[in-house]
């Protein structure tokens, strides 16, 4: 790949990454696409191959590239599925040809299971927690978290008015992409309480 190419490279990943700014994609995100596609241009170079004319062999060859070297199944789909976006991008600004390249299947993504923390272990953290108020907000939220299976995101989001208090438990209104309301037990409830108060 000449330098010219190079040029060119960080030249459409730079217009690339304006375009995803523009859209609104979070800072993070940005980063991720500019450091997969930093990857497929260093590879690009060692391989003196150039990213307008890259056939699906030659992506598929990044992608067996990133296998050898480790990177796990959901690494090597982001990277993969990052170097397509970016040259189906391209080929509506320049001449590039997409033939065959859409066709590439990347791996598919593996699932983690969440790791569940023992209700024991949950129970001593909030037991643990100082008689101060950030002690009260972190007993309480180790409860409501332990009792709902609520996001942190959610539970930090609820407001007083979100939560209805019973004479044994309480009830509280989540909203966000998954609304719904959850009930919580006395304990859990008594501890929001004083929270509250």
């Amino acid at each position: 790949m000449s330098l010219n190419m190079s040029i060119a490279f960080e030249r459409a990943k730079k217009t690339f990454l304006g375009f995803l700014q523009a859209r609104g994609k979070a800072l993070n995100t940005i980063k991720n696409y500019a450091c997969d596609l930093s990857e497929l241009g260093e590879y690009c170079s060692s391989r003196r191959i150039d990213f307008q004319k890259m056939s699906a062999g030659q992506l598929e060859q990044f992608h067996e590239s990133l296998r050898k070297r480790g990177l796990r199944v959901n690494s090597r789909r982001r990277k993969l599925m990052t170097a397509k976006t970016f040259l189906r991008y391209m080929s509506n600004r320049i001449d590039i040809s997409m033939v065959g390249v859409e066709k590439l299947i990347p791996p598919e993504k593996v699932e983690k299971p969440p790791r569940v923390v023992p209700r024991s272990t949950v129970l001593r953290l909030a037991s643990e927690q100082p008689a101060t108020e950030m002690g009260m907000r972190n007993r309480a939220l180790l409860f409501v978290l332990l009792e709902t299976g609520m996001l942190v995101t959610e539970a930090l989001a609820l407001k007083q008015s979100d939560c209805t208090f019973l004479d044994t438990s309480a009830t509280l209104t989540l909203s966000g992409k998954r609304a719904r309301s959850v009930t919580i037990s006395e304990l859990a409830a008594k501890h929001l309480l004083a929270l509250i108060e």
